[in-house]
């Protein structure tokens, strides 16, 4: 017959283990997640270790040992359970193009048009991501290309 921690027998402590095995089974998910996490963060991210290691607060070796075997952390598991939930709970800041490079590529598209009509292109291109973003804020971008074609024919 079974006995629990408490010292129960029986049905009591059938009931406890089921409950044992059904957090446990929770947990391994959620170690899952963790681990899918570190894992986009090396493998597509291209985050260092260093820097994963300053933000969970743990080893370059555990958290090495973590991303390739999937150990299971017991003594590190609270530092990445709530790295997880911190990282995982705000909006992850993916990589936005910088407005610089957005105004560069829209004045590439225009590159090949007779310098006479690259102003207008350029007018259309500004009023088309307006019109986008209806309701939105405008991204920076869209906005330093109209300050450049304004300034471009105003001189």
């Amino acid at each position: 017959m079974f006995t629990n921690k408490g010292g129960e027998s029986g049905r009591d402590a059938d009931e406890s283990r089921e409950q044992m095995s059904a957090s446990s089974a929770a947990k391994r998910e959620f170690v899952d997640q963790v681990h899918a996490w570190v894992v986009y963060r090396r493998e597509v991210m291209h985050t260092p270790l260093h820097t994963l290691e300053a933000e969970i607060g743990i080893s370059r070796s555990a958290v090495n040992k973590f991303y390739r075997q999937r150990s299971n952390p017991i003594k590190n598991w609270p530092k990445l359970r709530d790295w997880y939930i911190r990282t995982r709970g705000a909006k992850v800041d993916e990589y936005q193009t910088p407005p610089e490079l957005m105004v560069a590529s829209a004045l590439q598209l225009v590159s090949q048009l007779p310098n006479s009509r690259r102003p207008s292109a350029l007018r259309a291109t500004v009023e088309h991501f307006r019109a986008i973003h209806a309701g939105l804020p405008i991204p920076e971008w869209v906005e330093m290309l109209d300050d450049l074609v304004r300034r471009e024919t105003s001189g």
